[in-house]
């Protein structure tokens, strides 16, 4: 019985929470948005080719 509780125990200790890589910056918050940004631009230069 008592290794059964330790046993859980030791589960309980392995468990892990996921992180993410990095932590968002001012400077990579700003990139995503010239990206998201330039990503539309090129769609309406794309849509304005097909006409």
């Amino acid at each position: 019985m008592e290794e059964a509780k330790k046993g859980k125990l030791k589960s309980e200790k392995n468990i892990a929470f996921p992180m993410p890589r990095t932590v968002p910056t001012k400077q990579s918050i700003v990139i995503k948005e010239m990206q998201e940004k330039l990503a539309l631009l090129i769609q309406g230069f794309n849509k304005m080719a097909k006409k």
